[in-house]
């Protein structure tokens, strides 16, 4: 409790600051305004990190299988950079593939874990029109039923100043919340707006 008391911006223990400082001089120094450097050079961009990759090949992949063995291992080791640009491809090379509505839950899946609702929204919503999807009556409406929860965790994490928050990280009270507003929501006729 102590700890969580000193993280929320309440002043540490006077005897373990007196002791951490005791003994300290640090001599006073004027402050100054940096100077403009003239002509400075453009910094160039930094390149990523292994694990924000910004493309894949994806020639380097000889099937469907290969393509998602890869954007799994890169999930399951948590480069979930690499593991969304290897489901994006995927939809890309083998959209038409029964497959596809699968990598679509996936792809979805990943960025409601890592609390990017919008990005998984964007991703259903974006695969309604596959054709794989949009001429399957069930799956439509499963995904329909995706877009909706989404929409639903998005709303209530929102009027929780809690958007960014990753999906295994939302607190029971707001999950209660979300599943009753979902349950709402469901029972409304299409169209209606609550």
């Amino acid at each position: 409790m102590e700890r969580i008391a000193a993280l929320r911006g309440l002043s540490p223990p006077t005897g373990l600051l007196k002791r951490f400082t005791e003994g300290l001089s640090l001599p006073r120094l004027p402050f100054r305004t940096p100077e403009p450097v003239a002509d400075e050079a453009p910094v160039p961009p930094a390149e990523p990190l292994p694990w924000e990759a910004t493309e894949i090949d994806l020639s380097q992949f000889s099937s469907l299988d290969d393509l998602l063995d890869y954007a799994y291992e890169q999930k399951n080791s948590n480069h979930t950079d690499k593991a969304i640009l290897a489901c994006k491809g995927a939809l890309e090379k083998y959209g038409d593939d029964p497959y596809a509505p699968f990598i679509v839950i996936e792809l979805g899946n990943i960025y409601k874990e890592r609390g990017s609702y919008e990005d998984a929204i964007r991703t259903y919503r974006e695969a309604l029109s596959l054709p794989i999807i949009a001429n399957d009556a069930a799956t439509l409406e499963k995904f329909s039923e995706n877009l909706s929860y989404l929409g639903t965790v998005q709303d209530i994490l929102s009027k929780h100043d809690s958007l960014q928050t990753h999906f295994r990280d939302i607190p029971p009270d707001y999950l209660k919340e979300i599943e009753a507003e979902f349950q709402l929501r469901q029972k409304q006729p299409q169209g209606t707006v609550h």
